[in-house]
């Protein structure tokens, strides 16, 4: 409605009373968003927008929203979330953001899980149920970086795969990345950008690849790389 109210130049409360009007504008019930939020839970992409969430998600008190520069990784989230009437995406500063209502039951869903804020040092994973394998997916694509890296001991260009967050979180995927993948344990490094998160990185050729397929990762290109 905003966006409708901004091209005829009126507010969005005139274009809500007008569609009303004209029978146009569904009035979503509470029981319609509790249907829709157990429907959501059964999507099969359900539990890798958790991760993402668990990532990227920001509980500001009397709203919790979710921030991406990639609009992209915002669609794929919504795509899942909106099952529930959870509002189009926007833009902020720059950013694609999600904005959940602090009464809705996804919100409670969260809680319930453990969540805690991003910056919280003792973040650890949901409690709730959930697919492991495309939870720890979805968290990996929001929260790693994936370069071609060089230095004085390797003369030939490497990838480097780097994922970050919490502590427990990092163990968690760490080990498990490991035991699913059979790439070798790595020990946790400090993250520079903050105190509270560590990082786990991946530097052997065979490793990186074995990841980015399991984790659903794109290598990006360069010239002198071949498969």
């Amino acid at each position: 409605m905003k966006s409708i109210a901004a091209r005829l130049g009126v507010s969005a409360s005139t274009v809500g009373v007008e569609l009303d009007r004209l029978g146009a504008r569904k009035q979503i019930r509470r029981e319609d968003v509790l249907r829709g939020f157990e429907q959501m839970r059964g999507h099969p992409d359900f539990s890798f927008v958790v991760g993402m969430i668990w990532a990227v998600g920001s509980d500001l008190g009397e709203k919790f929203v979710i921030r991406h520069k990639n609009r992209q990784i915002i669609d794929r989230i919504h795509d899942v979330l909106k099952v529930a009437y959870i509002p189009e995406p926007y833009v902020l500063a720059g950013r694609y953001c999600i904005q959940i209502g602090i009464t809705h039951p996804f919100m409670r869903f969260l809680r319930d899980a453990g969540w805690t804020g991003r910056k919280s040092a003792g973040r650890d994973m949901p409690t709730c149920d959930l697919d492991t394998e495309a939870f720890v997916c979805g968290y990996v694509l929001v929260h790693h970086s994936l370069t071609w890296s060089r230095n004085r001991r390797r003369k030939i260009p490497y990838l480097r795969l780097r994922i970050y967050g919490s502590v427990a979180i990092m163990e968690y995927i760490e080990s498990h990345l490991s035991e699913w993948t059979g790439v070798g344990r790595k020990k946790l490094q400090p993250h520079t950008g903050s105190e509270k998160m560590v990082t786990i990185e991946y530097t052997m050729r065979e490793e990186v690849e074995i990841l980015c397929r399991f984790l659903g990762l794109r290598i990006p290109e360069r010239d002198d790389y071949h498969a």
